[in-house]
């Protein structure tokens, strides 16, 4: 099945999510292209990546009331099924989609979700909460202090089935390396890319004959940029698309300021990705169109 036969067969499922949530997470697992939930043994130590996965919780005077994770990926995800209908629906299921009484089904199928995190050794860093055919809610923690927030923030935890298809890679990690989509690790991942392109420009710089100390100087001049912005710059750049360069050669130190104006960073990226090097400690690159002139002011 690929993606525009599954979006088109699921957007229009209305009714129980016990007589399809199954067959909607199959057929998107084909669509991914990832591993199918084996069947259940019945044995929890065994049963890592199934449908229907048992979850014992506590009760007070030492009861035991048993509950079952929709679909349960050990080291990925808990994801809890509901299906709400739309405006002419013979069947509401949880409630017509985005009302309040939709919104708070949703909510409370994500505290259900965290009540079966609550009982394993190793939560799962991901809560998914799926209305069959219409969207997934999607909630993150990777420290395993089970204080799930909405993922990637509060204003786009929601993919809508329609827009799957600009979320394919987020969806796979989901199914095969969570920890990837870990903002933490990629900034890590990024600051060291950026710690060895520098390095490679000191090198090539030192190499065309310009004094260390000048590179040292002008180098420093740029990691002074505070680091979440440069990692921003890095993992976002296409929020940048659009925007112009500066000109060759254009000091954007600013009166007042110590090294290159922090108020300029993402314009001061775009253009040394472009080629410039906008600040006042200029010199002479072969990748660079500027103008050697000053040497590096400290």
């Amino acid at each position: 099945m690929d993606l525009a036969q599954f979006t088109k067969e699921w957007a229009s499922s209305s009714g129980s999510e016990r007589a399809s949530f199954q067959h909607f997470l199959l057929d998107l697992c084909d669509v991914l292209g990832v591993a199918r939930p084996a069947k259940p043994t019945g044995d929890p130590t065994k049963d890592h990546y199934t449908f229907e996965h048992d979850a014992k919780m506590p009760l007070e005077g030492g009861a035991v009331s048993l509950g079952r994770m929709d679909l349960y990926k050990q080291g990925c995800f808990i994801l809890e099924a509901k299906q709400g209908s739309n405006q002419g629906d013979k069947k509401p299921g949880i409630g017509r989609r985005e009302t309040p009484a939709w919104t708070i089904a949703m909510r409370d199928a994500c505290g259900q979700a965290l009540q079966y995190a609550q009982t394993l050794d190793a939560p799962p860093p991901f809560i998914v909460v799926c209305d069959v055919g219409y969207c997934f809610d999607l909630y993150a923690v990777f420290d395993g202090s089970l204080q799930y927030r909405p993922f990637p923030d509060a204003q786009h935890y929601r993919v809508h089935l329609a827009d799957l298809g600009k979320h394919l890679d987020l969806f796979r990690a989901l199914f095969t390396e969570p920890l990837a989509l870990d903002p933490a690790r990629r900034y890590e991942r990024v600051t060291r890319e950026v710690a060895e392109k520098l390095a490679e420009l000191a090198r090539d710089l030192e190499a065309a004959g310009h004094a260390p100390e000048n590179v040292a100087t002008f180098l420093m001049r740029w990691t002074g940029f505070p680091t979440n912005r440069v990692q921003t710059f890095v993992t976002d750049r296409s929020r940048l698309g659009g925007q112009a360069g500066l000109a060759p050669g254009r000091d954007t130190t600013d009166a007042g300021c110590i090294g290159p104006s922090v108020c300029d960073t993402d314009r001061a990226w775009m253009a040394t990705s472009e080629g410039w090097f906008p600040c006042s400690a200029r010199v002479e690159h072969p990748r660079t169109r500027c103008a050697a002139s000053n040497p590096a002011r400290t």
